[in-house]
This record gives C-alpha cells, structure tokens and sequence, in this order.
C-alpha cells in the first residue's frame, strides 16, 4: 500500500477537534466559567512547576556514543515507551533517510525495569546515543500519560539542548518512520519552527506544533523557557505551554507547516484502528503505547510498509499489536 492510497477517506471517528465548551445561563449565575478558569491555572501552574522540578532531577544513565559533536549540530530526540520493537525499526529507517541522522538521541521515558534494560542494550549495540531519563512521576496512568510526555520532553530541552545549543533541534514520536528522504535543514531553512500545527480548542488564533514531530532553530527560540506540558488553558495537549513563550509571536500566515493526509489501512472508518497518518514522508502508526484500546492489529500492514521503506530491514524485527 502507498501513501497515496485512501487518503481521500478520512476517519469518521476519533478526528474530531475537542470544541469550546457553552455554559448554560444557570451555570454562568454561579460563576463556573470563572471558578473553572482559577482551577485550571491552579492546576497546570502546579504541572509546569513539576515539570521543571523534574527537568532539575539527574540522570544515571547517560552513554552519548561519542556523537557529541553531531550533537553540537542538531539533536533529534525520541522519547521511547517500553516498545523495542518500534524502535528496532527506527534505527535503520531513520539512518537511512534522515538527514541528521547522526545527531538521533533516544530519551527512554520507560519505567525501570526489563523493557528499559533492553532498550538500553539494543541503543548500546547499535552506537546510538541513550539517555535514561529520571523516574517520571506521571508514569503509570494512561491519565497523566501527556504530562509524562511532557515533563520527558522539559527535561530533553533543558538537560541536552541547552547544553549542545545546536543549530536545530526537535522531537518525534516512538511510532513515527521516516520512509522517504527528509532533512530538517531544509525545513527550518526559511523559517523558525516547522511541524504539525495543532489547533486550540479553546483560543480561536491559537495553535501549537504536535510534540510527535516538531522542529526548532535553536537562536529563534527561547530554549529555557520552553515548556511541552499539555494545558487545557488554552486547550492544547502536550507542547501547549509553548504558546506564550514561542507560537503567538510568529506570523502563523508565513510559516509552512508539515503535511498532514490519512491512509486506510483497515476494513472501518476509525481513526486509531483502520487508520495511519503520513506527515512529509513520515509514517505514524498513532496509539502505540496504546492509550486507547482497539480491536483487530495493524502490525502486519504497517510491517509491510517498514520493509518496503528500507534497504536493509533488520533481521529477525517483526511488531507487537498496534
């Protein structure tokens, strides 16, 4: 199957954009917008605070594999959860089509334990550089998984980029494969930021770039006060904080953004069962750490467009359930 195929059928399910929320006139009597906006500052102004106390946290295992001085240059970090299988197959895809290849860094956000060792192992075989990152305290709860995501994210930019300030910098998903050529460069060649716009669901101009596939040129951003944990106070998931400090003050009408399609790979029309999304020539599977159970598994079809996508597929990879 190509990326072109099906890409006119967009899911009917699980696509649609959270909306503003109506209060009713009984609800605004009693000030509930009010109270909910003094509760969500509350709140995330708690979850910011967390993220930097855990960006201040260290870690115990850190083997950058030599590749200091392509980190000096760009730093392409992934934030793997527990899956080797998707990462055994990232390696190769991303060494060969990503242009900045060298400068790939694995940030584990796993829980300690067999999966992280093994993940571990495998970067340690394959001289790619790890790092370990410290026990995160939102891991464990498919509720909080966002700001684990994030907290990963806070600590990657203030541990790694802040010390390297390379020229460029970003982050992708563990499920996301790049199958054709693709050099960040290129991307951010014209403009300071580039990847997948996001809309607000709650500020009518606002917007934010998916943490699964954004890109940065580092002297255009302010590095230490970024911040990717997710806020519902201007309704944006993980990398939603950066709308203050990064997104408001660019000019949205200039920048160009990556290409988002869908293809069918399954028999229905939901988004995380029969679905996948093609970003620039990048393949993403969605919902591998399987935060939303699914029937069936796409593992075969999307092992099949892995191995189409390579040179050298690695012996003996195959897929867990996607």
């Amino acid at each position: 199957m190509s990326d072109t195929d099906a890409q006119d059928e967009r899911p009917r399910t699980g696509l649609a954009a959270p909306q503003p929320r109506v209060w009713t006139l009984e609800e605004k009597l009693l000030l509930r917008p009010q109270l909910r906006v003094i509760r969500d500052v509350l709140r995330y102004g708690v979850r910011r605070h967390a993220a930097s106390w855990y960006a201040r946290r260290r870690s115990d295992a850190i083997d950058l594999a030599g590749r200091e001085a392509a980190l000096s240059e760009a730093i392409v970090g992934v934030v793997t959860w527990k899956r080797l299988d998707l990462l055994e197959w990232q390696v190769p895809l991303v060494r060969e089509h990503l242009a900045e290849h060298a400068s790939f860094v694995v940030l584990d956000n796993s829980p300690r334990g067999p999966e992280r060792d093994a993940i571990r192992a495998f970067c340690r075989r394959e001289g790619v550089p790890y790092v370990g990152l410290p026990d995160n305290p939102y891991n464990g709860s498919l509720k909080t998984a966002s700001q684990s995501h994030g907290c990963a994210l806070v600590w990657a930019t203030r541990n790694l980029v802040a010390r390297f300030r390379p020229r460029y910098f970003g982050f992708i998903d563990h499920d996301i494969f790049p199958l054709a050529p693709y050099r960040i460069a290129d991307r951010l060649a014209d403009q300071p930021v580039d990847g997948v716009r996001c809309p607000s669901s709650r500020l009518p101009n606002g917007w934010m770039l998916w943490a699964g596939f954004c890109f940065y040129r580092t002297a255009d951003v302010p590095v230490r006060r970024m911040s990717f944990v997710p806020t519902y106070r201007y309704g944006m998931d993980t990398g939603g904080e950066n709308w203050p400090a990064i997104y408001r003050h660019l000019d949205e009408a200039a920048l160009a953004f990556a290409d988002l399609r869908y293809g069918r790979i399954g028999a229905g029309y939901d988004l995380h069962s029969d679905y996948v999304q093609w970003i620039d020539g990048w393949l993403h599977v969605m919902n591998a750490s399987a935060w939303r159970q699914i029937d069936g598994d796409r593992g075969p079809v999307v092992l099949g467009l892995l191995r189409a996508a390579t040179r050298n597929p690695p012996a003996g990879a195959t897929l867990e359930k996607l």
